[in-house]
Parts: C-alpha cells; sequence; structure tokens
C-alpha cells in the first residue's frame, strides 16, 4: 500500500524559483524551465535521494506549477519507502526553506495535502494528522 505525502510551497516568487529547484534536486537547473513553463504551465522531476536537515527522503516527485503569474512547487514522496521521519521533523526544515526563499505559505500532509484534515503541518503549526500513526 503506498502512503504518498505532498508537501506544498504557496506562490513561490518567481525569482527563487529556479534556487528552489536547485536546492531540492542538488544540481544546476537551466533558467529555460520558466520559458518552457510559459508554455506547458508545469515541470516535473524525480529526485533519487533528497536531503533535509537530519533525514534524507527516497524517490521524490518534485513539480512546479504555474496559474498565471503566481508558482507553486510540490514536492511528494511514499511514505512506505523512507525511514524515521517526524512531523516535526519535516515541518522545521520545509518551514525554514519557505523563509529563505520568501514563500509566504507551506503545508504538508497526506496527498492532497490541501486537505486541512490530513495535514501533518501548515506553516509552523502542527495539523490535525500525525505522520507516526501511518508508519507500518
Amino acid at each position: 500500500m503506498t502512503t504518498i505525502i505532498e508537501v506544498v510551497f504557496e506562490n513561490v516568487p518567481r525569482k527563487h524559483l529556479i534556487s528552489l529547484f536547485e536546492n531540492f534536486c542538488g544540481q544546476n537547473v537551466s533558467d529555460s524551465i520558466l520559458s518552457n513553463m510559459d508554455t506547458h504551465h508545469f515541470y516535473t522531476t524525480t529526485v533519487l535521494k533528497f536531503e533535509g536537515d537530519g533525514f534524507s527522503l527516497r524517490e521524490v516527485l518534485i513539480r512546479a506549477i504555474k496559474y498565471d503569474a503566481i508558482f507553486d512547487l510540490e514536492i511528494s514522496f511514499d511514505l512506505n519507502q523512507q525511514v524515521e521521519l517526524s512531523d516535526v521533523m519535516l515541518c522545521t526544515y520545509f518551514v525554514k526553506i519557505a523563509h529563505l526563499y520568501q514563500i509566504p505559505q507551506v503545508y504538508g500532509g497526506l496527498e492532497p495535502a490541501e486537505d486541512e484534515e490530513t495535514r501533518f503541518f501548515t506553516g509552523a503549526s502542527l495539523g490535525p494528522m500525525n505522520l507516526q500513526n501511518l508508519v507500518f
């Protein structure tokens, strides 16, 4: 059984989108993805290993979505392929990244993370779901 976790950064400033992608991918990303998104409205890549503060994730899907002149960035991964994660660990790391890149909103939970009832965190506040209850 797959349990997909999604972290969403809403309203990513255009000037920070490429550097945020590079941070998450661990490699250089071409500025051409911005012009590509003008036509296709999204850009997706998969990272085999994603390093956070005190944790790493395997097989992470990273997707940027363009709505008019606004960008969102989504990170998703299968919880069952990960080891020892906590709500606090994910919340602390992703909130720090949101502040660093001047992103006004970040939240994470079961996919789709927009459902507030299945969130682990919204901003710096822990949500109604508990990640540890989902680990099998």
